[in-house]
């Protein structure tokens, strides 16, 4: 009873490519949508603009979006991440949120047009 039991489909091959693979895209979520961490100070928008990023560029991938349409898809991932947190120092006001969108945006455009 204390030897170790070794199932048969453990020993397919095919098999352990599957959990390899599946172990690994879990993983990647788990990384990838951990929570972010409290700003530091009123002036820090590190989480912010990763938020913000994020985001945006899910939507893009999605399809192409106006700048209204991108806009409005970060300004909801901003306010489900408000809702859900307990904290006080959030987002910051409109203004901070603008700023870090249009600085975001010009980041991700500049590597765009990096890659092709």
């Amino acid at each position: 009873s204390g030897m170790w039991v070794n199932p048969p489909r453990l020993q397919d091959p095919d098999h352990a490519v599957a959990l390899s693979e599946s172990f690994f895209s879990t993983l990647c979520v788990l990384v990838t949508e951990l929570p972010h961490a409290p700003p530091i100070s009123p002036t820090d928008d590190i989480s912010l603009k990763s938020i913000i990023k994020r985001e945006l560029i899910h939507a893009l991938a999605a399809e192409p979006r106006s700048h209204s349409e991108a806009m409005e898809a970060a300004s909801s991932a901003v306010s489900r991440r408000d809702e859900s947190s307990s904290s006080a120092g959030s987002s910051g006001g409109a203004g901070v949120f603008r700023e870090a969108f249009a600085e975001v945006l010009r980041e991700i455009g500049a590597q765009k047009n990096q890659g092709s």
